[in-house]
């Protein structure tokens, strides 16, 4: 059975001190590029929104849903996780098993749930989740903030290819982008839409890059991969989205 994490004290101590430490960097990084990009004065804006979205979503997650997927895919990094102190060597070729190899594996995540929606993608973006656990010490509401974070990055590259085309509407573009409520709050938090938001926001930037702007060839082309690759790891979700 998955269980409903806790927001304890130390899950909102640990979330300050990630927001300090994910703050200063954005300030200093923001006031750095503003003076020759000034779609930069937004950054810290779209970053504001987003985490915002992050914390709406764990709030109404576990306080008034109770329940959903976004808990099975944080139980599965969680039992990565505590399973990585238990055999570290054996986590790390879990990491690398795909899930029709996963039954013959000495710990098997997933076989405690007999969960029967999509069991595969629950596999490999729960595989996801696990980096961003471990990095957030097993709290869902750090969890949250950094998947939250990392959509974020890819959103804004998205955000500034479309405001380097479309200058004039790169304040009216903060809407689209960052300010619907629905998108912003289902694409925050321990969700695989938070990624492949943040991947297609990806995609725009780099292929922007290659076809109209012609610069940064080789970054984009490695971006384009990721991009592509994470699109297709979380195909469901995204055939979802476009129907």
């Amino acid at each position: 059975m998955v269980t409903v994490p806790n927001i304890t004290l130390f899950d909102v101590s640990l979330g300050l001190i990630y927001l300090l430490i994910i703050y200063f960097f954005a300030f200093y990084y923001s006031r750095k590029k503003k003076n020759n990009i000034p779609i930069y004065r937004y950054f810290l804006f779209g970053l504001t929104a987003k985490i915002m979205g992050a914390l709406v979503f764990v709030v109404i997650s576990i306080y008034y849903y109770n329940k959903g997927d976004t808990f099975l895919y944080f139980q599965i990094a969680d039992d990565l996780r505590d399973h990585l102190f238990l055999d570290f060597s054996d986590t790390l070729k879990l990491l690398f098993t795909s899930y029709s190899d996963l039954g013959d594996a000495n710990y098997n995540p997933l076989e405690r749930y007999n969960y029967y929606y999509e069991r595969e993608t629950n596999w490999v973006f729960g595989r996801l989740v696990f980096f961003f656990n471990v990095l957030g010490c097993g709290s869902y509401l750090v969890t949250s903030i950094l998947m939250a974070l990392v959509s974020f990055l890819g959103l804004w590259l998205g955000y500034k290819a479309i405001s380097t085309l479309y200058q004039k509407a790169s304040k009216l573009m903060l809407i689209p982008f960052f300010l619907i409520p629905t998108a912003l709050i289902w694409s925050s938090g321990v969700l695989k839409d938070t990624l492949v938001i943040g991947a297609i926001g990806i995609l725009l930037y780099a292929f922007s890059n290659v076809f109209i702007h012609k610069n940064r060839i080789l970054l984009s082309i490695i971006l384009i991969t990721v991009g592509v690759v994470t699109l297709q790891l979380l195909k469901p979700i995204l055939i979802f989205m476009l129907i």
